[in-house]
């Protein structure tokens, strides 16, 4: 799992590849058979997200170490954690050893054949990165109530801004998928994500859907109360995220810890979710921002990009991945719909764009 905001690429096993390997016709075929999948009418849409610079605005991965550190600060460990600038410069290294005796070259990888081989031989540079960060104390004896106080912190010093739009497109999603016409049951909103909790990346999404209009710098708020109304497709939402042992969070919870490291940790809880909708008019549709999320991307029956103004790192790297690969990643756009997107990917600046454009197909 990368630790820093650079955004290194992180994809492992997926689109359904076993032991062989899987060449640019399989993506194709793939591609076609989305392409040809009838829409039909009123078809239920399942939703899955990224969470760390798709939801909210910039990644966390940090503030979560954070809450670890000054844990540790106040509990006086001895010895106290490693330095994260220690455990970044480890993980810097690896990745630059492991990138300089592989073959191909990222030049000279043109295929997703090639990428996924060379990220899936990334498994061991994120393992022991993961391995280096609990070794190191971080996030010894850490607690549900610290991950609330980090949340709260975070939210109240807008060091965590959700992308415009989202609480909307979620809510456009959940009331599209309960409406009258719809003759299936309901997808859950999933969100799949690399972050070290899912317990975090879960109390984000409660306090600001519940609050997202109230004032942080000058309101302490208490999602647990009964006078904060939350809104109907938070009834409907799974986080399938890692979760740091010490954590037990309250039952029930729409928190699923799974391991999830790199991006085919991601393509494959994607399919166990997507399983049950196999033979329905179901369309997934898969947002992300980076190169964990390419797998995700090309599986589901449509994949959005989201891209700043200027783009971040993250999603720099996927926008030049794509390219080498000769996939297609076009703006989207409201004249076309979920039935055309063969052999190539969308991209948005914000949910805003996305909801509109879902708005107009549920609609038409």
């Amino acid at each position: 799992m990368p630790i820093t905001h650079i955004s290194l690429p992180c994809l492992g096993q997926g689109l359904r590849v076993s032991s062989s390997p899987f060449r640019f016709t399989e993506l194709a075929r793939r591609m076609t058979s989305i392409a040809n999948k009838s829409v039909g009418p009123n078809p239920t849409i399942h939703l899955f997200l990224d969470f760390d610079g798709t939801l909210t605005e910039k990644d966390t991965l940090h503030l979560v170490a954070h809450a670890g550190y000054d844990l540790q600060q106040r509990n006086n460990r001895l010895p106290p954690p490693t330095p994260w600038i220690d455990i970044v410069d480890a993980y810097t290294a690896d990745y630059k050893a492991h990138s300089e005796s592989y073959s191909p070259a990222k030049a000279q990888r043109s295929t997703i054949h090639q990428e996924i081989a060379w990220l899936r031989s990334l498994q061991e540079v994120e393992e022991a990165s993961a391995q280096r960060v609990f070794a190191a104390g971080v996030f010894d004896n850490l607690s549900y109530s610290e991950i609330i106080n980090a949340v709260d912190n975070s939210l109240s010093s807008q060091n965590v801004r959700m992308r415009n739009g989202w609480n909307d497109l979620l809510s456009c999603i959940n009331n599209h998928n309960t409406g009258p016409g719809i003759q299936q049951s309901s997808p859950s909103i999933e969100i799949l994500s690399v972050n070290w909790s899912a317990s975090f990346v879960e109390r984000v999404i409660i306090q600001s859907a519940c609050s997202e209009h109230v004032d942080y710098k000058h309101t302490t708020l208490n999602t647990t109360s009964n006078t904060i109304p939350q809104p109907p497709w938070l009834s409907n939402l799974k986080v399938y995220a890692n979760e740091i042992p010490s954590i037990n969070p309250p039952s029930p919870s729409r928190i699923n810890a799974v391991p999830m490291r790199t991006s085919g940790d991601k393509v494959r809880q994607f399919h166990a979710c997507c399983s049950p909708f196999v033979n329905t008019t179901t369309r997934s549709i898969y947002i992300g921002d980076s190169t964990t999320d390419l797998e995700c991307l090309v599986a589901a029956d449509t994949g959005i990009c989201i891209r700043d103004d200027p783009s971040g790192s993250s999603q720099q790297d996927l926008a030049e991945t794509c390219e080498r690969m000769g996939i297609q990643v076009s703006r989207i756009s409201r004249k076309e719909g979920l039935d055309r997107v063969s052999g190539r990917l969308w991209w948005a600046r914000d949910f805003v764009e996305v909801k509109e454009w879902i708005e107009d197909i549920i609609e038409g």
